[in-house]
């Protein structure tokens, strides 16, 4: 509940994090500490990293909780590049025949 001008606003939409994960080792590559404990997601994005503790305390009865029980957590890792389509249709497949260089 929040007040403004003198007036008391009912939010319908839970204000906590979606998702925490607990309990962890997340690893956050960033060179000034390098893993957490546990991590908030808010949406499609990572709202919150942070000790158990600190991540906790932003849940709300909407959130959900996963407990790590120590598990590593690491960021997605996205392979963009497409192999599909060079198995499926030759012509898209890089000519090398052309070349003069040794492979």
């Amino acid at each position: 509940m929040t007040e403004f001008g003198g007036e008391q606003i009912v939010s319908s939409t839970p204000l906590g994090p979606g998702l925490i994960l607990l309990n962890g080792k997340v690893f956050t590559a960033a060179p000034a500490c390098r893993y957490a404990q546990a991590v908030a997601i808010s949406g499609e994005r990572i709202s919150a990293v942070g000790t158990t503790n600190e991540i906790a305390a932003m849940a709300d009865t909407h959130t959900r909780r996963i407990d790590l029980a120590g598990r590593v957590l690491i960021p997605g890792i996205n392979d963009s590049r497409s192999f599909t389509a060079l198995e499926t249709n030759t012509s898209l497949a890089p000519a090398f025949a052309a070349t003069r260089a040794p492979i």
